[in-house]
């Protein structure tokens, strides 16, 4: 008999006092990993874009280490859609229909930038901040899964968190 994994109450284990740092992705893969349980694609470009900054993780597992920096990982659809080609109509219909709870998740946070690990889903995203959920700056990433988009998505990242170290963005943490 397996037990189902509620993948949520993983996610909100993580959950900083203060989100810094907002990283929003399309959704949990359809193929069993996560981020939060590092195993993902997603997983390991992050990290990867964190160790220059950060090489040892002071210690800790990096899900550990990115939420002590008041990292967080929201996901705007609530269910896997990766299973589906990125015009899908299905998967459209899930973004869409994960804009209102992902504002609801959001709301009252007030990081210092929100960044998309998925350019696909910035039409959706700007929506949600649109509407006032978060009034913050907006960078949108690739998702890592092609090597083209990974080394894009490592670079760019680590620069991003690169210089949020040196203007002090994680003191406090």
């Amino acid at each position: 008999m397996s037990r189902e994994v509620n993948w949520e109450q993983i996610r909100h284990s993580y959950r900083p006092k203060r989100i810094r740092l907002l990283f929003v992705g399309e959704s949990r893969p359809a193929n069993g990993t996560f981020f939060y349980t590092g195993d993902s694609i997603l997983h390991d470009a992050m990290a990867d874009a964190f160790r220059p900054t950060f090489p040892d993780f002071g210690g800790v597992g990096f899900p550990a280490f990115f939420a002590e920096l008041g990292c967080y990982l929201e996901d705007l659809c609530s269910e896997p859609v990766n299973q589906w080609k990125i015009k899908d109509r299905r998967r459209i219909a899930a973004r869409e229909a994960g804009e209102f709870a992902l504002s609801e998740r959001v709301t009252g946070t007030s990081p210092a930038t929100v960044i998309l690990v998925m350019k696909a889903i910035l039409p959706n995203v700007r929506r949600v901040l649109a509407a006032g959920a978060v009034r913050s700056p907006l960078i949108a990433l690739p998702f890592p899964a092609r090597p083209q988009h990974r080394e894009e998505f490592v670079g760019d990242l680590s620069r991003i968190v690169g210089e949020f170290h040196r203007r002090g963005g994680f003191q406090g943490s």
